[in-house]
C-alpha cells in the first residue's frame, strides 16, 4: 500500500521507456488508474450491463450498473 498522496507508478518505467521530462510542463497523474484501462467504446445491453469495449486490453468488460456506487 502507498502512502498517501504518492502517486502511483508509471506504467511507462514498468515497459522501461523513460519518465516524460520537460522544462515548460509538469505531468501528474489526475485520477488513479482503473480497470476499464483504454475503453474506447460503450453501450448499454438487453441484460441491462454496460459493456465496454477495451482495445488495448483486448477484451470485453461488463459492467452492473445496478451494483456501483458513485463516489
Amino acid at each position: 500500500m502507498r502512502p498517501e498522496g504518492e502517486a502511483p507508478p508509471s506504467r511507462l518505467a514498468a515497459a522501461g521507456l523513460p519518465t516524460p521530462v520537460s522544462r515548460r510542463w509538469s505531468v501528474q497523474r489526475l485520477n488513479r488508474p482503473n480497470r476499464l484501462w483504454g475503453s474506447n467504446g460503450v453501450a448499454f445491453g438487453p441484460d441491462g450491463r454496460l459493456y465496454v469495449a477495451q482495445f488495448l486490453a483486448g477484451q470485453v468488460s461488463a459492467v452492473d450498473v445496478a451494483s456501483v456506487t458513485s463516489r
